[in-house]
């Protein structure tokens, strides 16, 4: 149904352009004068502009249910986490302001948060979901959302660690944050940690050369974040 209106707006619009273009040759032509074309123009400029609207209209209420199709994804891999809540969801740019402020030491205002669509306060995700879909963000509630929760929640000051070789490396993943991780895979069944693992050894686990050849193997804290987004990723492709 959103399609078929999609689709009779744009040939309206269409056939306002092709308008556009037979009254600016009228004009030329002393068909209508200089007050008749200003006036058809007007009425134009303001047919283009409804229909903008409810092209919008449209696109933004099929983001949401791309977005609400998304945080389910979403929910699985953070069901699986220990300590992290599901997303909380604002219908309006008013509601997500008054939750952000109502845990934020910082005080933000309505303009402040006009294009934020999502953030993570502690281990709460909370998203603006008008702003979302007006901005196309339809992912934030996987990849980018889990990415945002890992580099808030689990990661800290830089710290050293040892390689599987014993060498010194640096990882910015606390402690705390790596055994989160690890419970995290002991939620995944067999075939998930079988999908999520030959993502990770295919994209992270190794330091390889110029000829894509595997040189050695990095520490797990310097990849273990990756687990997060590669599950979220296989869940969106439906491959878990």
């Amino acid at each position: 149904e959103q399609a078929t209106e999609a689709i009779s707006i744009l040939d309206t619009k269409n056939e306002l352009k092709t308008k556009l273009q037979d009254i600016s040759s009228q004009l030329k032509n002393g068909e209508i004068n200089k007050n008749e074309y200003d006036l058809i123009l007007e009425d134009i400029n303001n047919q283009f502009e409804t229909n903008n609207k409810k092209l919008n209209d449209i696109k933004v209420e099929a983001n949401k249910k791309l977005l609400q199709d998304d945080l389910r994804i979403s929910n699985e891999a953070i069901s699986k986490i220990r300590g992290l809540s599901k997303p909380k969801i604002y219908k309006t740019a008013e509601g997500f302001l008054k939750a952000l402020n109502a845990r934020s030491k910082k005080q933000y205002t309505l303009d402040e948060v006009k294009n934020i669509d999502g953030t993570v306060v502690g281990k709460e995700i909370l998203i603006n979901e008008t702003v979302a879909a007006e901005n196309n963000a339809v992912t934030v509630g996987s990849h980018e959302l889990l990415h945002a929760i890992v580099k808030s929640s689990i990661t800290g000051e830089i710290r050293k660690v040892k390689d599987v070789d014993g060498k010194t490396v640096e990882t910015d993943l606390t402690v705390e944050g790596a055994a989160l991780i690890k419970d995290f895979l002991n939620e995944l069944s067999s075939k998930e940690k079988k999908i999520v693992q030959k993502r990770i050894d295919d994209n992270y686990r190794y330091n390889k050369n110029k000829k894509g050849e595997i040189v050695s193997e990095k520490a797990f804290e310097q990849y273990a974040e990756e687990y997060l987004n590669s599950y979220a990723d296989a869940a969106i492709k439906n491959e878990l």
